[in-house]
């Protein structure tokens, strides 16, 4: 399975956030690309909406599945961009993995077939959270 995290955010958003974004990808499929979750050529999509212009929060999750490389299961987070801002740069990456470690939907709307979400889910948290901000 490959992992990606990606963002809808609004302009302004300091660098550190992206960079951790960016951290956090290459951390999931560094410790959870070998991993079998019954999808082996799913995606899993963690997306941060860090935007006040949403006229209402995203739907939890969105599945794609005619994308060439196999199923996108894509998880929705928001974190309100007032917190990203008020977070020191060097602590955006304990407050991502604390957003979605604490966050993440308990169930998708649609799961790609085979795929043992609940199993996906626990490995995301317990690989986020060692980094995560107690606070969050």
């Amino acid at each position: 399975m490959r992992f990606r995290v990606a963002s809808v955010q609004d302009a302004g958003i300091p660098q550190s956030f992206n960079d951790a974004r960016l951290w956090i990808e290459d951390w999931l499929n560094c410790v959870l690309g070998d991993a079998e979750f019954g999808c082996p050529n799913g995606c899993l999509m963690l997306v941060v909406f860090a935007t006040t212009a949403l006229p209402k929060a995203p739907a939890v999750s969105r599945l794609t599945t005619n994308a060439v490389e196999g199923p996108i299961l894509a998880l929705h987070v928001v974190v309100a961009p007032e917190l990203i801002e008020a977070t020191p740069s060097g602590d955006h990456r304990a407050l991502i993995c604390g957003e979605l470690a604490h966050r993440l939907p308990a169930i998708p709307l649609r799961k790609p077939k085979g795929l043992d979400y609940d199993r996906l889910r626990k490995a995301v948290i317990a690989s986020l959270e060692p980094f995560a901000n107690r606070a969050a």
